[in-house]
């Protein structure tokens, strides 16, 4: 049985047993606050799940640098027809017991460099997993990672065919923007966590959450290309599923 939750950026509902509300004076959209760390206790017996949509109402900017033809390609990937907005981040923060994550070691993620562009776009792992950076091109590239935790920033040569591998840390929920010198245009982000509760939405806008305990957590929706973020407070409980929807426009764009 689901529970109906429904947000539009600005708009808070109330419905029974569930809250949202839109936080005013929050850190910058690329940093949560200091207290965004998912507490831990003792595992629940059953747990609820957060599905979503995001999507993006309104025209799509281009980028301001230009690639090798000189096109500025689309800054945000949004499905046509559903408005569907593809490569945001969607992430808890709860104050309940959280759900303990499996041990078991994690196969390297691989992010290609492909017809000059990062694929795919945008990965999100948990802290401590490594990326695998491929060149499926034939020209030479480099993998410059920047980030405030110097854990995660990094400078490498890839050239045709070549690999690199590269661990991430969470980092207060922050991004790692990577980028090449040698084609600027090209970019991708790595987003890290130190909790099992985040997803990436799809070439919808659709995502998932699954096996989060009961309570009142916040959610957050971040995108990276065009500052996007957006934050909501939910309660989940144990054996159902909250639905959200968050709306995106051009007024909310920053940063770019």
């Amino acid at each position: 049985m689901a529970i109906p939750f429904r947000i539009v950026r600005r708009v808070a509902v109330f419905s029974a047993g569930i809250f949202a509300a839109v936080y005013g004076g929050a850190a910058p959209w690329y940093e949560s606050s200091a207290d965004e760390t998912p507490r831990t206790g003792d595992r629940q017996a059953t747990a609820g799940s957060v599905t979503g949509v995001v999507t993006f109402a309104g025209d799509v900017p281009n980028s301001r640098l230009p690639d090798d033809t000189g096109r500025h390609r689309a800054l945000l990937k949004v499905d046509r027809k559903s408005h569907g907005l593809q490569y945001a981040v969607v992430f808890l923060v709860t104050d309940s017991p959280t759900v303990a994550r499996d041990s078991k070691p994690q196969a390297p993620l691989v992010i290609d460099q492909r017809e000059h562009t990062f694929v795919p776009h945008v990965v999100a792992l948990d802290s401590g997993r490594t990326v695998k950076f491929t060149n499926s091109d034939t020209a030479n590239h480099n993998v410059r990672g920047s980030s405030l935790n110097a854990a995660n920033e990094f400078n490498i040569f890839t050239g045709a065919g070549a690999e690199y591998c590269q661990t991430f840390i969470a980092d207060r929920n922050r991004p790692v923007r990577l980028g090449c010198d040698i084609h600027p245009w090209m970019r991708a982000w790595v987003y890290a966590f130190d909790h099992p509760f985040y997803a990436v939405t799809d070439d919808q806008g659709e995502f998932e959450i699954g096996n989060v305990p009961p309570g009142v957590h916040r959610l957050f929706v971040r995108q990276a290309d065009g500052g996007l973020s957006h934050q909501v407070s939910l309660t989940v409980r144990a054996g159902t599923s909250s639905h959200v929807e968050v709306e995106f426009t051009p007024a909310d764009l920053k940063g770019r």
